[in-house]
């Protein structure tokens, strides 16, 4: 019987092959999966045919000696939270993947339960192969990192999936076991974490704390071992944890079929054309609406609103104020419990590079805009919105949603610093000038300085949100979504064309902002004009004039492919 389910998983895996082979006539498919291709051969299989460097350790090979134990512990720590954090939320995947048509066939055919898990288990093992084998670098210095990283990567797998399987009640001991060693393992690890700083992290740590990460050093002694001999033997009881883990999946009484089924309607409905996939939403969430949409007004307004309410029903207004209140909620936090100067910083950085980010991805991070109504063509083209209007609401649904994550990591970065004013160590943050820069304080320099970021962020959004749709208008076939082009490395490669082409155009876009920004700032500097960080917000204003100029044009252009598109072309090219 394992030969069978060997066969079968061997005839799938064929199957998809030749179906994405077939694919390949379609220009879009051949030439996304050469882009992905050469992407691959040049970042991943070049490292992987390097076979000029010999490696004398298998770990972090730039790590001194002297600091080899504190970093093995902190890769102890962070494996330690990562292992049983999970624990602590009632939510997460099924314990076992399988598509329909994979589970009436398994379910009706003679075979024990054992069996069947074991089937759901061989499918994920090739993926934990891979993972193992690309992350262990090149093929003859780095076996030995191959050997270290697949029996941990297998256990980790294998626990991940023994979790998901246990019911709620199950789980209620080990959940509080794992909730007490957590709390310890913080309290105790915030109590070290100024002393190790202090002693340029040479500090030996407390034997309480090695005690609780013994598990995670455990785990993670292969990575930093030394010869092929001690990474072997380290290995062995990683191996011997992920075959007990094995085993207790397999012995397993919980019921897995209701979640499985469950997750593959969810993939189903999330693969299937113009959807992102449907959750189950409690009767207060069914009843959210991100505003109110009366019955009467601009149906612009209800495309707007239909398009918001595809990524999330969660009310704008109660997501911002959720936002401040946490934000709000940090900052206090940070008045009253001190923290290192270092977790400022990386917040700060964090909320700097969210905001950078977003207007970037404008256009590709949600999945509402004209990629999607394409899928539904032949329904949207009768809908009674001119054109323009359609397209600037298919343009701002994006564009208001990366703007406001952009708000967010602005306001994480201001939240940063703030805690860090109160902490009294905002000088060491290397951005923030001292007081009297430019005629404001240093808080008044980073208020101001975010202030002009604002409308520079917003401008940024709609453009980038305008050329994804002009560039869906001029290539419908290569642009929108369906199942068979958001899959394998056709999808990627397209996805990695695509983006580049809309950095560059951004890029383009982002010209004239900055042309007249440096326009205004030498018209001040010749006419004798004293600087002053009240500048800040009038230069955000100019350079995010340009961009909605800009967008204004792209969508009457766009509203222009729009009223003379072709359904029953496209449809064609589309290939539906």
């Amino acid at each position: 019987m394992i030969g069978v389910l060997l066969h079968l998983q061997a005839r799938t895996l064929r199957g998809r092959v030749v179906r994405s082979l077939r694919l390949l006539r379609q220009p879009k498919y051949l030439i996304g999966s050469i882009a992905g291709a050469l992407w691959m051969l040049l970042w991943v299989g070049r490292p992987l045919l390097r076979t000029g460097t010999h490696f004398r350790m298998i770990g972090i090979d730039m790590v001194p000696d002297e600091l080899r134990t504190t970093v093995h512990m902190a890769a102890a720590t962070l494996l330690s939270f990562a292992i049983v954090l999970p624990w602590l939320w009632p939510w997460g995947g099924p314990g076992i993947r399988l598509r329909k048509a994979e589970l009436t066939f398994l379910l009706l055919a003679p075979l024990t339960r054992r069996q069947v898990i074991g089937y759901g288990l061989l499918k994920s093992a090739l993926g934990t192969l891979l993972t193992a084998l690309l992350l262990g670098g090149d093929l003859r210095g780095r076996l030995l990192l191959f050997s270290a990283l697949l029996p941990l990567l297998a256990f980790w797998s294998l626990h991940s999936k023994w979790r998901a399987m246990l019911r709620l009640r199950q789980r209620g001991l080990l959940t509080g076991i794992g909730a007490t060693f957590l709390v310890a393992l913080a309290v105790l690890t915030l109590r070290f974490a100024p002393q190790l700083f202090a002693s340029d992290f040479t500090q030996p740590w407390p034997p309480l704390l090695r005690t609780l990460l013994l598990p995670g050093r455990l785990l993670s002694t292969a990575l930093f071992a030394q010869g092929a001999g001690e990474a072997l033997l380290a290995s062995l009881p990683v191996a011997l944890l992920a075959v007990l883990q094995l085993e207790l999946v397999l012995r397993s009484r919980t019921p897995f079929e209701e979640s499985a089924l469950e997750w593959a309607r969810a993939t189903e409905a999330r693969q299937s054309a113009g959807r992102q996939g449907t959750r189950r939403r409690g009767g207060l969430t069914r009843r959210w609406q991100v505003f109110r949409l009366h019955s009467a007004g601009r149906p612009e307004v209800a495309v707007l609103w239909k398009n918001l309410m595809r990524v999330s029903r969660l009310p704008l207004l109660r997501g911002v104020g959720a936002a401040v209140a946490l934000l709000v909620g940090f900052v206090v936090l940070s008045a009253l419990v001190p923290v290192l100067v270092g977790i400022h910083i990386t917040i700060v950085i964090m909320g700097l590079v969210t905001a950078g980010a977003a207007p970037l991805f404008a256009g590709m991070s949600f999945h509402n805009d004209l990629r999607t109504e394409l899928a539904h063509l032949e329904l949207v083209r009768t809908w009674p919105v001119p054109a323009s209007r359609f397209v600037w609401a298919q343009v701002a649904s994006p564009a208001l949603l990366s703007t406001l994550v952009g708000l967010a990591g602005l306001g994480l970065a201001l939240a940063g610093y703030l805690g860090a004013e109160l902490d009294g160590v905002s000088s060491m943050i290397a951005v923030v000038p001292a007081d009297g820069t430019l005629g404001v304080s240093a808080t008044g320099f980073v208020l101001l300085g975010l202030s002009g970021i604002v409308p520079l962020l917003a401008g940024a959004s709609f453009a980038t949100s305008a050329l994804q749709n002009l560039a869906t208008l001029f290539v419908p076939a290569w642009m929108i979504q369906t199942p068979d082009s958001n899959r394998g490395i056709a999808a990627f490669g397209r996805n990695l064309i695509v983006g580049t082409a809309m950095f560059f155009g951004f890029l383009l876009a982002f010209l004239p902002s900055a042309l007249l920004v440096g326009a205004a700032m030498l018209a001040q500097h010749f006419a004798g004009i004293a600087w002053s960080a009240w500048a800040f917000p009038l230069w955000g204003l100019l350079a995010a004039a340009p961009l909605f100029a800009l967008t204004a044009v792209l969508v009457l252009f766009a509203g222009r492919l729009w009223a003379e598109l072709d359904p029953s072309e496209e449809l064609l090219e589309i290939g539906r």
